[in-house]
């Protein structure tokens, strides 16, 4: 007997634990098959007698290249019977960052630049820009969501005025 026969992983839950029951006498010999590759089992075969055993069911999304929903069934067989045990999951859509460019040069009189920001895949891209630990460097909404084929235009800002030492400074936006 086991613990649950279904597991909807939904859009975000990773991880599924269940229990494996010995309802008879004896020793109960089990194996579980996993006929798709975006799950994975643990253990995935083993003995029980009196104490439950605890199984878990870890899903990644990672190896599901398009959106949807997606299910599978896990076969438990055993010494004792056969159970299934059926795993949902949904694949929600994948954003993707495109920036207009990724170089800025502001020479010796520029002081403001423009960066456009969008998302060129699916869903919502949440963005933020970790700006570096300087005085002369700004960036207008560093934070934000974006949704498809609709650039952000952020301005990337720069004053010379809080610079002491007059040299060329470069830094990296993340």
């Amino acid at each position: 007997e086991i613990s649950a026969v279904e597991f909807d992983f939904e859009q975000a839950r990773d991880s599924w634990d269940f229990l494996i029951y010995n309802t008879g006498t004896g020793t109960l010999d089990w194996e579980i098959t996993v006929p798709e590759r975006w799950a994975d089992v643990t253990p995935t075969e083993g003995l029980v007698r009196e104490t439950p055993v605890s199984v878990n069911v870890r899903i990644d999304r990672e190896t599901v290249a398009y959106p949807g929903k997606y299910q599978q069934d896990m076969v438990i067989t055993s010494n004792g019977g056969t159970a299934e045990l059926k795993l949902l999951m949904e694949i929600m859509p994948r954003p993707e960052l495109k920036v207009s460019r990724d170089r800025m040069d502001f020479g010796l009189h520029t002081e403001q630049q423009v960066l456009l920001i969008e998302n060129s895949g699916n869903g919502v891209l949440n963005r933020k820009i970790d700006l570096p630990a300087v005085k002369w460097l700004a960036v207008s909404r560093n934070q934000g969501n974006s949704t498809p084929q609709i650039p952000v235009s952020l301005d990337v800002i720069v004053d010379r005025t809080k610079v002491d030492d007059p040299r060329t400074y470069e830094e990296m936006l993340i």
